[in-house]
């Protein structure tokens, strides 16, 4: 009786420890991994778009992931399933998109993109959306704002 106990506790914990480590994959442009689960924290390593990691623990909306970019925390919105694209495919979901704008938004737009998109949608405006993508912060300015502003992070004391 000991012995089947003490399988079933071991195949329990098997199965909790391949459910932590789960396979996904990235899902946006360039995830960033971070030091600490929260956007104002220090980007450690960033992981292309379709980049394999390996979610090691959770905590909240955040995923703690090894990939070959390294180890640190992504948001949870930045990753998925790898299967997931497949499936939504196999079942063919209506969607307002179609499947290759769709792949073409998780990969972000190039100049190549948007003139094929505008070329398809009319002479759209693309003005707001150059200036936002033109911001850029540098680490040392973000880790100044969270200073200066008294923030405090999770993980770290005041």
């Amino acid at each position: 009786m000991k012995r089947i106990v003490v399988a079933l506790i071991a195949m329990v914990g098997a199965a909790a420890v391949a459910m932590a480590a789960a396979e996904m994959a990235v899902q946006v442009k360039v995830g960033q991994l971070r030091e600490k689960p929260s956007f104002l924290s220090l980007v450690l390593a960033e992981a292309p778009y379709g980049q394999a990691v390996t979610v090691l623990e959770s905590q909240g909306d955040w995923r703690r992931v090894a990939c070959a970019a390294g180890q640190g925390w992504m948001h949870k919105t930045a990753i998925a399933a790898p299967e997931s694209a497949l499936l939504a495919r196999a079942q063919q979901q209506a969607t307002g998109a179609s499947t290759g704008e769709l792949a073409l938004a998780g990969k972000g737009f190039s100049k190549s993109v948007e003139d094929k998109f505008r070329e398809q949608r009319g002479n759209l405006d693309y003005s707001w959306l150059d200036k936002m993508e033109a911001l850029a912060v540098a680490p040392q300015q973000l880790q100044a704002f969270v200073t200066e502003g008294d923030l405090s992070l999770p993980g770290r004391d005041s």
